[in-house]
């Protein structure tokens, strides 16, 4: 989560400190940490003369967007792109052109561990492989490493040659987007309703906007294994998953929920913790 919190460091002579330790030699300071989101800047590249051929519009799994002429480069980094993990993500591209059809080559790059670049291992999520003077269809398939992660995508349409990801060509247009791999973002508070104890678990981003939601478990200790519900507010149980006692965070996907208010339990056997999740698209 962002936001101000605490560190502790600790020195303790000749044994392993427990956090809330009371030590006959050594010391201890507190600080308080900042988390903030990480200022990465991306290289440039775009199209220096967009009047012939440009991104017209897009279409990557169920996200559209009509961009039209954007003068060689576009920033829509506001507009997310969810991705769901697992499978061939569709992708439709189409060129825009105030005449002539000329021959385009079409890229796509995601920055997979958030580093700041396109250039690791997998992060050219797409390639045309040919030029092409009209609409291009193909499949984004992530790397079976990939992770959930919020992060920048790519799209670079560049006139009769292939392109990198950093590059200022002649003819044609990059545009930049934000997107959200497996519905990980920002994190929000969870509304608690009967956490029971010191142990509960929480659900992030509620409200839940993408494809999946995360449940963190790591504050829910138990030796059983867990059953994670969910009912609407009617009572009625839409979902049941069966849970690894040992796996601290599990993906929920809510793409098939109307938009609501649901509760979602997770069980031991022996105890219920409960909390509430608003489902938003």
């Amino acid at each position: 989560p962002l936001g101000a919190t605490r560190m502790r460091v600790t020195m303790k002579y000749n044994g392993s400190p427990a956090s809330c330790e009371t030590f006959a030699y050594g010391e201890v300071e507190d600080y308080t940490v900042n988390v903030v989101e990480p200022s990465i800047t991306y290289c440039n590249s775009k199209g220096k003369n967009s009047n012939y051929e440009w991104i017209e519009k897009i279409r990557i799994g169920n996200f559209r967007e009509s961009s039209g002429k954007n003068g060689g480069y576009a920033d829509l980094t506001s507009r997310i792109i969810p991705i769901s993990i697992g499978g061939p993500i569709p992708v439709t591209l189409t060129p825009g052109f105030s005449g002539t059809l000329y021959d385009e080559y079409w890229k796509i790059w995601i920055d997979l561990n958030v580093d700041g670049d396109f250039d690791d291992a997998g992060e050219l999520v797409f390639d045309a492989g040919t030029l092409s003077k009209s609409i291009v269809t193909g499949n984004i398939v992530l790397p079976i490493t990939v992770v959930p992660v919020e992060t920048r995508l790519r799209i670079s349409m560049k006139y009769n040659g292939a392109q990198t990801s950093c590059e200022v060509y002649s003819y044609g247009e990059v545009e930049d987007y934000t997107v959200n791999i497996g519905g990980v973002g920002k994190q929000a508070t969870a509304i608690i309703e009967d956490i029971g104890d010191d142990e509960h678990f929480v659900i992030y981003p509620n409200p839940g906007k993408y494809d999946f939601v995360t449940v963190d478990l790591n504050w829910l200790r138990s030796n059983h294994e867990l059953q994670l519900k969910v009912f609407d507010l009617t009572g009625k149980l839409v979902r049941i998953d069966f849970l690894n006692s040992g796996k601290l965070k599990y993906f929920l996907p809510i793409s098939n929920l109307n938009n609501g208010i649901y509760k979602v339990v997770v069980t031991d056997g022996l105890t219920h913790k409960s909390l509430k999740l608003a489902v938003i698209r």
